[in-house]
């Protein structure tokens, strides 16, 4: 049973840097050995299509979006974006947490369920819901029809293979091209016939229990079905019908959790936690104490380190930001009770050894990875511009290089900034720190005003006025929706299941 027993943090990133340099620096910001002046920043400003705002806040977004992809572009070229555990840990940490509380809480879930094999046996026998292990040899219903009957006759291979024996959960562990069933050796979990691509379903329910399809043709590709029987099916059931009661359960477990640690909220925990908000680096190792519970306490730097996992999107974060700190005493009153249950479920997790399985160990670590890859195809950083055979001096040149090119294409409308995987932002800024200059961010404000007015008057011609640049909005709106309280920015959509 899969649930998110972890609410999305709605916090976001306090633009800033950790430092300051002389006020005569032209150096808006240092990250990773490279410079943002404050004449790129203008360059970048004036250059920028549509409205554009000359303020702080402007500028502090860009000089974000610069450090984040100088950070990972450096890092690329000095060969440190491997998935070793320690930097997957660290950048997937809101993942990690969220994935084990709620093998934790299904645990506990399953454990004080009322659930009995009767009413499993008479879910099954009223055959409304199936379940179904599967094995996908995946092609794209526009491929070429050689490709097509490529795929099939791999489908027809392993069929061959199971009918002389082989395991299908084995080979659909080992061969299956469906990534949302392929760590369960191709299992799914109950659904209706209408929710199935049409061929898998009809194949599917026209088989009896342990009975396997021949190849099916569907929309993703070629398929081999089989039906489980009732025992296979038992623990689909069981987490079926146990979710019904989940809710309550839960409810009833955190508040057991609550007064057996005798969890108490400090009573100056608001205003610390509103205050940390306006310096995130400056709290970030702040040991003061929110709450208290048997053993431990959720402390300022603590509550730091989930806002910094909302920090990966430099375009929207102050926003978001803003409109937390806006919201009332309340939220900020509830996000506390719930980190804190958060970290108490964390604790019963770890004293039960209960964590990650090997399986889920490396799906993060192939996440990871593909992020990474994603990111560093989009900002053009391919084999050939870091070459492993240049020197370290010269990559790193090369990846500087990139990302001005990236920059060019932002602003040409080619590329689109994407924010860092979680936490792997605030991550390469842990481990590399960097250095801002508010009196240079200013500065390159100060250019790109002069920049666009002379470029209003030229374009006005001989006698014209001279166009303003646009003022500054006079107040900050409220994201839309209900209040931003949670933990980590989420993972992107998962794929759609296959079939």
């Amino acid at each position: 049973m899969r649930r998110n027993v972890m609410v999305v943090v709605g916090l976001a990133a306090l633009v800033g840097g950790c430092g300051m340099f002389s006020a005569h620096s032209d150096a808006v910001e240092e990250a990773a050995g490279q410079t943002f002046t404050a004449q790129r920043l203008a360059d970048i400003m004036t250059s920028i299509k549509g409205p554009m705002q000359f303020d702080v806040k402007t500028g502090a977004v860009i000089t974000r979006l610069w450090t984040d992809m100088t950070l990972f572009a450096q890092a690329a070229a000095a060969n440190k974006l491997t998935a070793d555990s320690s930097l997957v840990a660290d950048a997937m940490w809101p993942t990690i947490i969220q994935a084990t509380a709620a093998r934790w809480m299904d645990s506990v879930v399953v454990h004080k369920s009322k659930v009995t094999d009767a009413m499993i046996d008479s879910a099954y026998k009223a055959d409304q819901v199936r379940g179904v292990e599967h094995i996908l040899v995946a092609v794209d219903s526009a491929a070429p029809k050689e490709d097509k009957d490529k795929a099939r006759k791999k489908a027809e291979r392993f069929l061959a293979q199971l009918k002389a024996g082989a395991s299908f959960a084995q080979l659909a562990h080992d061969s299956t091209d469906d990534p949302g069933s392929k760590a369960d050796s191709g299992w799914y979990g109950l659904k209706p016939k209408a929710t199935w691509d049409p061929p898998f379903g009809n194949a599917l329910w026209a088989l009896k229990p342990g009975e396997i399809s021949g190849v099916v043709a569907g929309r993703f590709g070629f398929h081999i079905v089989r039906r489980p029987s009732d025992v296979e099916s038992a623990r689909f059931w069981r987490d079926s019908l146990t979710r019904a009661t989940a809710g309550p359960i839960q409810s009833a477990y955190l508040n057991e959790l609550t007064t057996t640690y005798n969890v108490k909220l400090d009573a100056a925990a608001l205003p610390h936690m509103r205050a940390s908000l306006d310096d995130l680096e400056g709290h970030e190792n702040d040991h003061t104490a929110l709450s208290t519970f048997n053993g431990g306490s959720f402390t300022t730097g603590d509550f730091i380190h989930w806002a910094r996992a909302a920090t990966s999107d430099p375009i929207r974060g102050t926003d978001q930001l803003a409109a937390f700190k806006a919201g009332p005493d309340s939220n900020f009153v509830g996000l506390l009770k719930y980190f804190t249950q958060v970290a108490l479920l964390i604790k019963e997790a770890d004293k039960n050894h209960v964590g990650l399985t090997p399986d889920e160990w490396k799906q993060m670590e192939a996440a990871f990875a593909a992020a990474v890859d994603t990111i560093k195809m989009n900002m053009g950083l391919t084999p050939a511009v870091l070459d492993p055979k240049a020197s370290a001096h010269d990559r790193s040149r090369a990846a500087a290089e990139r990302v001005d090119g990236f920059f060019n294409d932002l602003l040409a409308q080619k590329a689109q900034p994407r924010p860092l995987q979680g936490m792997l932002s605030a991550t390469l800024r842990s481990r590399e720190k960097t250095r801002f200059n508010a009196v240079a961010l200013q500065h390159g404000i100060d250019l790109a005003k002069a920049k666009h007015s002379a470029d209003s008057l030229k374009a006005s011609g001989p006698g014209g006025a001279v166009a303003p640049p646009p003022a500054a909005p006079s107040g900050m709106k409220p994201a839309p929706g209900g209040p931003p309280i949670g933990g980590a920015a989420p993972p992107p959509p998962a794929p759609p299941k296959k079939p």
